[in-house]
């Protein structure tokens, strides 16, 4: 205090720091119960619960409809609760679902400030930019407000494309610079793990990276993230930046060490199956097939050439992908958004006409752990 030579303002600056680093400032975290056992779920009251659907679902505070019915202590009904999740998903106002959960836990955040190599990316520009964050956006739109599979997520024969992005993916028939839904018939090309913008903030600048594509799908689609690597793992070596061979060679070596196998066993499977695609997400022409970033890749390519189709779906990654998921038995409806909401598991057989898997939303609001 002022006693000890201390000024107000650091007296306020004291009092301010306490409040912001509060984990109750920066975390909604409704009371457990006091007879509750650690790590246990237990049900949420109305109020918290409309709480925590309205801050996931609008990034907002309740509206008087959702705040009515907690205060009356229906929205834990599950019949009230679907029709308000119904309601509140056809609001303008879910758009910030996509924006802030889907931009986080898809790491579409990313996309805006990522610089690939313009010598070797030289038809990569701010409007391809724009469309890969357009066409992940309206793709993860779609699959919430159609309460869609989750397994969509990996295989959707499906798009959403402009004419700049498909003739960036090799896809005829699309003209103007509107988004529509575009079915992608025999392309290799499916889901999520196969949009610009994933396959680019996976990769860094000047090549592709199959141990961040991997590590990836397993932190955000499967819900199971391989540990850290030992602190003296070695830099891949020179050589490996502009040779796919190079690459594979080196994450060999890695394999051969005790303590990179047990998770380059699990990450490299996954990463490799996308390395049709190159750094920005395009196949490239000519050259050494599979590693984007080396000689041969996007490097050969001058801007506004046409990228070369992608090879029949039925060889698709995103087959491979899930293939290589399934046998690590690793299910990706348990937590396509980890930490959030417990997007799909629990949801039981999905309903009729809805494909192989449970909906994107499904339950999980009304209880916590």
């Amino acid at each position: 205090g002022r006693a000890d030579g201390e000024r107000f303002e650091d007296g306020i600056e004291m009092a301010l720091s306490g409040v912001l680093v509060s984990p109750s400032f920066l975390f909604r975290a409704p009371p457990a119960p006091e007879d509750g056992e650690p790590g246990s779920a237990y049900p949420l009251s109305d109020i918290h619960l409309a709480s925590r659907l309205s801050f996931f679902l609008w990034s907002s505070i309740p509206d008087e409809e959702l705040l009515e019915l907690a205060e009356r202590g229906r929205l834990s009904d599950p019949t009230v609760l679907n029709g308000q999740i119904a309601r509140m998903l056809a609001d303008p106002k879910a758009r910030a679902l996509v924006d802030n959960f889907g931009g986080q836990w898809l790491h579409l955040r990313n996309v805006a400030d990522w610089m690939p190599d313009p010598e070797r990316f030289a038809d990569f520009d701010d409007s391809l930019r724009y469309a890969f964050e357009r066409e992940t956006a309206l793709f993860l739109d779609h699959l919430i407000r159609e309460d869609r599979s989750v397994l969509e997520l990996i295989d959707a024969d499906y798009t959403f494309l402009n004419e700049r992005l498909a003739g960036f993916y090799g896809i005829d028939g699309v003209d103007g610079g509107y988004f529509r839904r575009v079915p992608l018939g025999d392309s290799a090309r499916g889901g999520i793990l196969t949009q610009g913008s994933v396959l680019m903030v996976t990769s860094y600048p000047t090549r592709t990276s199959p141990v961040l594509r991997g590590k990836w799908v397993l932190e955000n689609l499967l819900g199971a993230p391989p540990p850290p690597p030992p602190p003296d793992v070695p830099a891949l070596a020179a050589a490996a930046e502009t040779s796919a061979g190079s690459l594979r060679e080196a994450l060999e070596q890695h394999r051969a060490n005790p303590a990179c196998a047990a998770c380059h066993a699990r990450l490299d499977p996954l990463g490799f199956a996308l390395e049709n695609f190159d750094a920005v997400g395009a196949v490239p022409h000519g050259g050494r097939r599979g590693h984007g970033g080396g000689v041969g890749s996007a490097a050969g390519r001058h801007a506004g050439r046409r990228p070369q189709r992608p090879p029949a779906r039925a060889a698709g990654p995103a087959r491979r992908v899930r293939g290589d998921a399934g046998r690590q038995s690793a299910d990706l409806r348990h937590r396509p958004g980890p930490g959030v909401v417990r997007s799909a598991g629990g949801a039981g057989d999905p309903p009729p006409g809805r494909g192989r898997g449970p909906p994107l939303l499904g339950a999980g609001f009304g209880h916590r752990r």
